[in-house]
């Protein structure tokens, strides 16, 4: 979410753009979370820095571009804990489990790392297991690495997820105070 511009009732924009914290894709981002009422969305916010002297009653609208990226065609790959070293493909990629050591699950996986989303853990009742840490992969080149993912007891069953592509729609915004 890229802010452009926040403005007050004369038109001043108070947004600062040189600012350390407006700068690249990591400050850019909203904090999401999950929300069902009135009916199920995700609800964010995102942090903006100004320049000083805008004043609460002062501020009239901020104005931006929201990118929204969502995955196209995810597909689970799944593996019980006894499938040690068996590669398992989806849109031309390849994921193999390698080791299960404690609530360490290492894996392998052969494809571009921008199109792997993520790894979960369920335990043998089929319940979650909570994720500690995972290794982020990251890029637009085939490539073929190992990572660990740490859960917080040893799973029965590991999911990882494989995407064919994103698709990226970008969206002018405008948001006025209520006058």
């Amino acid at each position: 979410m890229v802010i452009d511009r926040v403005l007050d009732q004369a038109g001043t924009n108070y947004h600062d753009p040189s600012n350390t914290f407006e700068k690249g894709e990591f400050f850019q981002r909203p904090s999401m979370s999950p929300q069902s009422s009135p009916v199920p969305h995700l609800s964010g916010t995102r942090s903006a820095h100004l320049r000083p002297g805008l004043t609460e009653q002062a501020l009239q609208k901020a104005e931006g571009q929201l990118t929204i990226t969502l995955p196209v065609d995810a597909r689970v790959l799944l593996f019980d804990a006894t499938e040690l070293g068996k590669e398992k493909t989806a849109h031309g990629a390849g994921m193999t489990l390698v080791s299960i050591s404690g609530g360490a699950v290492r894996l392998r996986y052969r494809g571009v790392p921008d199109d792997y989303l993520t790894v979960r853990a369920f335990g043998a009742d089929g319940k979650p297991v909570p994720s500690e840490s995972r290794q982020i992969l990251s890029g637009k080149e085939p490539e073929d690495q190992e990572f660990t993912a740490t859960f917080k007891a040893a799973p029965a069953r590991v999911e990882t997820v494989v995407v064919a592509r994103f698709v990226e729609r970008s969206f002018p915004f405008s948001v006025a105070k209520a006058r």
